[in-house]
């Protein structure tokens, strides 16, 4: 019986979506079947690397840290560093021996996205709804509303839902029924208003970032379809107004932010996420100042930060800095950076599938304040969407 590798690599790709965010084995397991597939593909049909090749650029990430083993004393968190950025070595040679991912099944897979992140919404919302009263004091100590995975994780995943869907609605409408336009509206719409009920700055900064891109693109690029996005987004600057004036987590959100940044100008700040996140970036650019061309090794990062909240009279105490982009120039200097970036960014410039696009301005403003790529759920969200964008077939043009 032949078996149909390319059938079985995309409902795993599928299952693995819901299972980011409530199953790390499951997540593990589709990863592991979909690498199986690939090596009985190469075994039964060779390898595969004539096409697709901006896929491979992302193993650029995994080469800056298996460099850094040569500055790196600490091995065993060089070692948990490099596991951490396997996928970026083993998924863009797998994923590329298929052809999966046409149109339609790009156009379904996103649509499925909108799906688990809605549904997986409700008992969210639910918990906020029964505990509200006990959320919102939690929040106003500067705690998040309970999320399924980590909270700025997540509201980066829904974050990129609002994106996928406007997507979808702008450029592939002609693809979709009246039904699966109205539904991909309803699903869009539904997201917008969960990001400003869960509050976390980083989802909402990234929805507003990416549409005002978004429209830019549409009004200097391509006017036919700028009707479509206009649609949906005159209704939610409307509904962004409410929310912003009505939704008590909102107010609670920012009404911690001004005390948190009050006690930070007082010199209070040690217990304060806000000022945390200040203490750290400053920690890590001092470091980053004295090791600038090489950085200090990925594995002798961890103690040089110990070494430096221990000056300060904290020795049980380490924090890596909040920012991607500061924590590689920490951990691998300039060069490392600029091979991280190349890897990073390289795709973009070969390669003009708008949810490519929309994932990588998704991450790219998290590394402002986040190190999204020091966490394997975060790593497998991003390396599947991206690749799923750069490997689909037949791809609508948009210029």
């Amino acid at each position: 019986m032949k078996i149909n590798t390319d059938d079985i690599v995309f409902l795993s790709c599928i299952m693995i979506i819901p299972a980011i965010l409530y199953s790390n084995a499951v997540v593990t397991i589709c990863y592991g079947l979909i690498v199986l597939c690939a090596c009985y593909k190469i075994a039964t049909q060779g390898l595969t690397f004539s096409h697709n090749r901006p896929a491979y650029l992302y193993t650029l990430i995994f080469l800056g840290v298996l460099l850094s083993f040569l500055n790196s004393e600490n091995v065993s968190q060089w070692q948990h560093h490099l596991i951490i950025k396997l996928p970026f070595l083993l998924m863009p040679v797998a994923l590329s021996q298929f052809k999966s991912f046409d149109e339609k099944r790009l156009i379904t897979f996103h649509f499925w996205i909108l799906a688990v992140l809605c549904i997986a919404s409700l008992p969210v919302l639910l918990n906020y709804r029964i505990n509200q009263e006990t959320i919102l004091l939690d929040m106003a100590k500067g705690q998040p509303i309970p999320t399924p995975i980590e909270h700025v994780k997540y509201s980066m995943m829904n974050a990129y839902g609002v994106m996928a869907g406007l997507i979808l609605l702008g450029f592939y409408a002609d693809r979709l029924s009246k039904l699966a336009r109205c539904m991909v509206m309803f699903l869009v719409l539904w997201l917008i208003l969960y990001i400003h009920v869960l509050a976390v700055r980083t989802g909402i900064v990234i929805v507003y970032i990416s549409t005002i891109l978004g429209f830019c693109y549409v009004l200097l690029i391509n006017r036919k379809i700028q009707i479509q996005w206009f649609k949906v987004s005159i209704f939610s600057v409307g509904i962004i107004v409410l929310l912003w004036n009505l939704n008590p987590s909102l107010k609670t959100k920012i009404g911690y932010m001004k005390y948190d940044w009050e006690m930070y100008q007082q010199g209070k700040g040690n217990l304060y996420s806000d000022s945390e996140r200040i203490e750290s970036l400053k920690i890590g650019f001092h470091i980053f100042v004295n090791n600038p061309i090489i950085g200090v090794g990925m594995g002798d990062l961890q103690d040089e930060s110990r070494a430096a909240y221990y000056k300060q009279g904290r020795p049980d105490f380490y924090n890596y800095p909040h920012s991607q982009y500061l924590y590689i120039l920490c951990s691998m200097g300039l060069i490392g950076l600029l091979l991280f970036l190349a890897g990073f960014l390289g795709p973009l410039y070969c390669h003009k599938n708008l949810f490519l696009w929309a994932i990588t301005i998704n991450y790219a403003l998290s590394f402002m304040v986040e190190n999204s790529f020091e966490r394997s759920i975060s790593i497998a969200f991003f390396i599947l969407i991206a690749l799923i964008s750069i490997l689909s077939n037949q791809l609508k043009q948009t210029t």
